[in-house]
């Protein structure tokens, strides 16, 4: 029995290394990949081992958080006497809310109607960076409403429909033309505050109001648009908030817009 247990040790052996080789030589190869794998960067779990793609790396260095401000001379901030006007402001308070530097570009222009914001919002440069924005404000409409002022009372209404059906029209063009290039950013868009406080009548103001309730209704019914009402800070606040052109706001009248904005939007944030 002996013997025969002798002559059968040897063969049994060898069978069982050959057997075994592909089995080690595969476990070799395997060890090599997943530590080849770990020191170009990739994951390896702590339970399997399995090597799973890395996942996109964040930057070293945060770039900060990107706004632009579109629209008419109260975008630009006229009349602030520290050049701020309600986007600087805002963008400082923000640079506090979300403690992160605050890129900002203002395109805003003085005396811009909504329809010469179209075509900005055409210009193919001006895509590319609109594409970057995270934040966009937003003050247009000013400047097509006041083209009433002063008519008669009797060509007042008439002219006042022409006009915001083509505001509607332009309305619903630069919400798209912004949807278009960007699908994500957070689009901030004032309400108005006055026509012109100096012999604003009330029928005017009553014209300005419905202009608003027009703007509200296309804004509130679009996905991360959002409505800033301005009407209810200036209203009882004349002397305090207007500038000497008793059109354009203060600083103080500046300021409490970008309060109010902040205020409006900070749960966007939380």
């Amino acid at each position: 029995m002996l013997k025969t247990i002798k002559k059968l040790f040897w063969p049994i052996t060898l069978a069982s290394v050959i057997i075994a080789m592909p089995f080690f030589i595969f476990g070799i190869l395997q060890s090599f990949q997943v530590t080849q794998g770990a020191a170009e960067g990739d994951l390896v779990t702590e339970d399997t081992g399995i090597v799973e793609e890395p996942e996109e790396r964040e930057e070293e260095k945060d770039e900060g958080y990107s706004v632009i401000t579109l629209g008419d001379s109260l975008a630009r901030g006229t009349g602030d006497e520290e050049n701020l006007g309600f986007a600087g402001r805002t963008v400082t308070k923000l640079e506090d809310l979300l403690d992160l530097p605050v890129n900002h570009n203002n395109y805003a222009v003085d005396g811009l109607r909504t329809s010469e914001m179209l075509e900005l919002l055409n210009d193919q440069d001006f895509a590319e960076e609109l594409e970057k924005a995270q934040l966009i404000m937003i003050s247009i409409g000013g400047n097509d409403v006041r083209s009433i002022q002063g008519l008669p009372a009797g060509e007042r209404e008439e002219a006042y429909r022409e006009i915001e059906e083509g505001y509607r029209e332009d309305l619903d063009e630069i919400i798209l033309g912004i949807r278009e290039e960007n699908p994500r950013a957070l689009v901030v868009f004032l309400g108005l505050y006055n026509l012109d406080y100096t012999g604003q009548t009330p029928e005017e103001t009553e014209l300005l109001l419905r202009w608003n309730a027009v703007t509200y209704q296309k804004i509130e019914g679009e996905s991360n648009f959002v409505w800033i009402p301005v009407y209810d800070l200036f209203q009882f606040q004349l002397g305090e908030m207007l500038s000497q052109d008793q059109l354009h706001p203060n600083g103080l009248g500046y300021e409490k817009i970008a309060e109010r904005i902040i205020e409006v939007i900070t749960p966007y944030f939380q």
